[in-house]
């Protein structure tokens, strides 16, 4: 919670838009991801993208097939003013392996001039 309490300062303290990446180690209905959103001043791209481009799998597999009934721990949050276009969670496999325990999280982000927040 200190962390979350330091991240949200420096985002406070900067005027530009901020993105924060990560592993959380707490699912997006934890007291942590709830600290870090709650006043707005950061928000889940996954909740606010206009399309999710695949399903709501659970990012940490530790090397399994995805599934859905996983928590999503590894989040991608950004300030307001990022307009979020798309967020999905990368499921592919290579060679039929997995690049790591856990499947990345990723979201297509306009930083340009007139994004409105969502």
């Amino acid at each position: 919670m200190r962390s979350a309490d330091e991240i949200l300062r420096l985002v406070a303290e900067s005027t530009l838009p901020a993105v924060v990446t990560g592993d959380f180690n707490a699912d997006d209905d934890s007291h942590v991801h709830d600290a870090m959103t709650a006043s707005g001043a950061l928000l889940d791209t996954w909740d606010t993208a206009r399309e999710r481009v695949t399903e709501s799998w659970g990012s940490f597999a530790n090397y399994g097939p995805p599934t859905l009934e996983r928590k999503r721990i590894d989040w991608i949050l950004a300030t307001p003013s990022v307009s979020v276009l798309s967020a999905g969670i990368n499921v592919t496999r290579y060679d039929g392996r997995w690049p790591s325990d856990h499947a990345p999280v990723q979201a297509r982000l306009n930083f340009g001039p007139g994004n409105e927040p969502r």
